[in-house]
């Protein structure tokens, strides 16, 4: 299947269980009269616009034919030595942006454009074979913060095409984490490209020793790159569409373990004006400012609440997947299991953006064992980003956590 096939399918909404159309509807208030007030909550996508059960295959309700990890992950032979060869390259990229700018920035995802709290609610509906790890408890709400970002090693002029990234932590979840408590924080992370440039280990440890190598030459970057023989995959970023983020379809691009199965998560923009601004999908203009991003999604953000559909996508017998390959495209339905909400609020404050860029770390080996990362560029990036978080704690003297509460957020 075509990437551009993959989308088409990706554009309807699959539902694996009979719960009604209108199961979120207690969640929306009406709108009020000033479109500007902090208690405007806009109508979720409405009843029509969606696909009934009936649309859907009845063998695509079959959870049998899902994928169980256990039969499909495997260590790769020499994993473990090209987990410390990739984070030896995140290293050095941080020590060269030190050198630049004074201080120990993330290793990659560096420029933040707005920093949310919401909340995460599971169907109330959700059947029992869908209720695993955060998702065990229909209708249970959880406080979440969020960021948006680049995916760039550098400070990206927003003018740049490449790929956006959101990453979500989920607090105060109970259960077997994977640091072997029994309580903490639940990371997910997302990007506006449904398949990764960074497609298997290998390609990972390739592309970024060459980050390193080349980080003060893009073109030679680049020159290195066009020369692989997987070039098309490894820049296929900036193909992506350089449009306004708050309405891009997002998507975890490694699979993870969804309780005895392999999953892929993805949110799907769901609000009036974000489905409004989709339809326009304008890209930025030549000369807009650098840090376009940020303000387009502040001022989004003063005015309008963002929604966004939580969903599965399975790996499943008989149908296209791949642990190892993450430039292949899954070929399988979504599944709905909650709603993620964003209400009206300062995106961007002095407050909130330091404490999420200086003392807050996300990362896919913080969360339930039942969501423990599959494959083996998944589980490159835990050792990834844990040395992206230590390097940014050891040099800038400051903490930085991976468990919050609520009443730590900032206004």
């Amino acid at each position: 299947m075509r990437p551009e096939e993959a989308e088409e399918k990706d554009n309807e909404l699959m539902f694996m269980h009979p719960t009604s159309p209108n199961h979120f509807q207690h969640l929306v208030r009406a709108p009020s009269s000033s479109s500007s007030s902090s208690s405007l909550s806009l109508p979720f996508i409405p009843p029509d616009s969606r696909p009934s059960p009936t649309e859907v295959p009845q063998a695509t309700f079959q959870p049998q034919d899902w994928v169980r990890w256990e039969e499909v992950d495997r260590i790769q032979p020499g994993e473990e030595k090209k987990y410390e060869i990739l984070a030896a390259s995140v290293r050095r990229i941080m020590e060269r942006n030190f050198v630049k700018h004074g201080r120990f920035m993330r290793g990659a995802h560096v420029k933040g454009h707005a920093f949310l709290r919401g909340t995460l609610t599971v169907s109330p509906g959700l059947p029992s074979y869908l209720q695993h790890g955060l998702f065990s408890t229909p209708g249970k709400s959880f406080t979440t913060v969020a960021r948006f970002s680049n995916e760039s090693s550098h400070i990206q002029d927003d003018k740049e095409t490449g790929q956006r990234g959101f990453g979500l932590k989920v607090l105060e979840v109970e259960g077997r984490m994977m640091n072997g408590k029994d309580h903490g924080s639940q990371d997910f992370l997302f990007n506006n490209s449904r398949t990764s440039e960074l497609f298997s280990l290998d390609a990972a440890v390739d592309v970024f020793s060459l980050r390193d190598r080349f980080f003060d030459d893009p073109d030679g970057l680049e020159l290195a790159l066009r020369s692989r023989p997987d070039a098309e995959k490894i820049l296929s970023p900036p193909d992506l569409p350089n449009t306004h983020i708050v309405a891009a379809k997002l998507y975890q691009q490694t699979p993870m373990q969804y309780g005895p199965y392999v999953a892929k998560l993805s949110l799907l923009p769901a609000s009036n004006p974000q489905l409004a601004i989709a339809a326009k999908s304008r890209a930025l203009p030549p000369t807009a400012d650098a840090t376009a991003h940020r303000k387009l999604l502040r001022a989004y953000h003063h005015q309008y609440p963002s929604v966004y559909i939580v969903r599965a996508q399975f790996a499943c017998r008989g149908r296209a997947y791949s642990l190892e390959d993450t430039s292949i495209p899954w070929d399988a339905p979504w599944v709905e299991l909650g709603r993620l909400d964003f209400p009206i609020q300062e995106s961007c404050s002095d407050q909130r953006r330091v404490w999420f860029e200086e003392t807050l770390a996300l990362s896919p080996a913080v969360g339930l064992l039942a969501h423990a990362p599959a494959g083996s560029l998944a589980r490159a990036r835990k050792w990834a980003y844990e040395e992206s978080r230590r390097i940014r704690a050891e040099r800038n003297v400051e903490i930085v956590d991976v468990d919050i509460s609520p009443a730590a957020i900032p206004d």
